[in-house]
């Protein structure tokens, strides 16, 4: 595979896999290293890190030998951040709240240790590398997408993703026995508070078209369990699409996942507390019971042109996928305005112990009556974390009271003009589909072009319901769309 084909499958990898990213290189040991290697129980890592790239550029370099080859454009990515809290405030070297701050611990694991269950007890050749995340809350920000080199084309739009929390995440990571493949073993348990795209106009235009935002809030996914993926680097001749290298990414079942978004947001309003935040919401989403068969999947370069190519079957079923048009329910939103307030005051109360030297072992934290704005931020974040604890024992016309206090946009929308609003629901929902592949090019006009055919495709629904009644189910078979393209650019 050539270089830029392994820079290009890299950068693909990585854009579009921003939730658990576990690297590593496995090099084998002789038999004298492996006498002489020291064990050690665990590395701990507490890692504090604030990321600034002015621009990453993606070039899909045409072929000349192939007529035809759609490459021969770049994309770049300005003003990629990577840290936490640093959306609404500059970050210095003065500003703790720009960074990221993560634990992490490794441990080398002997098989005979692995909890009952865990594939690699059966799989693993030596020991398991263990990987354990906590406390990771980040935030990602892209300026601008644009297509070339010409700081004046106009961007695709800038994107956000404000608080991806990761918590007592475990990966597995081993070598399979008798293979050359890597296992890894995770289940994914995860939430995003936001992830916003604005059409932003950035060439002055006299009359601009664009310029809103369209939001996903509150972000849940959970019982992801992908233990068992297999990754495998194959050669042209084990490739079945194409006579050149790929990474063939074994996929395992997943039974009974879990995902919603708590609101999906027309408008750019940020604070929770606004009328206009609920106001903008126009439907939430749920997925349960997502199940998704066995699959192999290769991630290749063609052997003639440039670009990326993925090549996979699917088999999905959702149990139920139902969306709900209004406001959050009242002990959701009380839930989630009491946690959005003790977050920011464990921030302040944080900040504080650094600021007066709290945090030297040898000082501590200071006696009831000593400090009074310590003892205040301190009895105000035991009182949101006490009432937080509780909630699942407090009746309705509590919680709606409460609600009204925390939350006024919430109280408004779903007294006044959420009444009698419905929902929509689908109950087992499937969607299947023949081996297809998936193009992903960038071409002489620098415009991303993605075609995604559909062969033979299935989709069943046995229950839809508006509201509480049935309409019946719906089924297609044989649904085929061999020219399914679509071509992204910057509009003037």
């Amino acid at each position: 595979m050539r270089k830029d084909s392994l820079q290009k499958l890299f950068m693909f990898g990585f854009l579009v896999s921003f939730s658990k990213v576990s690297l590593a290189e496995l090099v084998s040991l002789s038999e004298e290293e492996e006498r002489s290697a020291t064990a050690q129980a665990s590395i701990e890592v507490e890692a504090s890190l604030y990321t600034n790239a002015q621009s990453v550029t993606i070039e899909d370099a045409a072929n000349p030998n192939v007529p035809g080859d759609i490459g021969g454009g770049r994309l770049r990515f300005e003003d990629f951040e990577l840290g936490h809290n640093f959306i609404e405030e500059q970050v210095t070297s003065d500003n703790p709240n720009g960074r990221l701050d993560l634990k992490l611990l490794i441990e080398v694991v002997p098989v005979s240790e692995l909890d009952p269950g865990t594939p690699a007890i059966a799989l693993a050749e030596g020991d398991v590398l263990k990987q354990q995340m906590n406390d990771l809350n980040a935030d990602v920000k892209i300026g601008a997408i644009r297509p070339g080199d010409d700081n004046s084309a106009p961007s695709f739009g800038q994107l956000f993703i404000d608080e991806l929390e990761i918590d007592e995440s475990v990966t597995y990571l081993y070598s399979i026995q008798d293979s050359q493949s890597i296992g890894i073993d995770t289940v994914i348990n995860q939430t995003i508070g936001r992830v916003e795209y604005t059409d932003v106009e950035t060439n002055g235009s006299s009359n601009p078209e664009g310029g809103g935002s369209i939001a996903f809030n509150d972000i849940t996914m959970s019982e992801l369990d992908l233990y068992g993926t297999r990754l495998n680097s194959v050669s042209g001749n084990e490739n079945p699409y194409d006579n050149s290298a790929a990474v063939q990414v074994t996929l395992p079942s997943i039974t009974n996942g879990f995902v919603s978004i708590g609101g999906i947001q027309i408008g750019g309003e940020r604070d929770r507390n606004s009328a206009a935040y609920y106001d903008q919401q126009v439907a939430a989403v749920t997925m349960s019971g997502l199940q998704n068969d066995a699959s192999t999947l290769y991630l290749y370069t063609p052997t003639l042109g440039d670009g990326v190519r993925l090549a996979q079957s699917m088999d999905l079923r959702v149990d139920d996928l139902t969306v709900v048009g209004g406001s959050l329910d009242v002990a959701t939103a009380v839930r989630r305005s009491l946690a959005y307030s003790a977050e920011q005051v464990r921030q302040d109360l944080n900040q504080l112990r650094e600021d007066r030297g709290y945090v030297d072992p040898q000082i501590g934290n200071p006696a009831a009556g000593f400090d009074a704005e310590y003892d205040q931020l301190f009895t105000s974040l035991t009182s949101l974390e006490g009432e937080l604890a509780t909630l699942d024992d407090v009746d309705t016309a509590t919680l709606e009271a409460r609600a009204e206090e925390l939350n006024a946009g919430y109280y408004q929308q779903g007294n006044e003009e959420n009444d009698g609003v419905g929902s929509l629901s689908f109950k087992g929902l499937t969607i299947s589909s023949d081996e297809s592949i998936v193009s992903i090019d960038i071409d002489s006009d620098n415009a991303l072009v993605i075609s995604a055919p559909v062969t033979n495709g299935r989709i069943g629904i046995e229950d839809i319901y508006i509201g509480s009644n049935s309409i019946g189910g719906i089924s297609v078979e044989g649904l085929n769309i061999p020219v399914n393209e679509y071509r992204i650019t910057g509009k003037q």
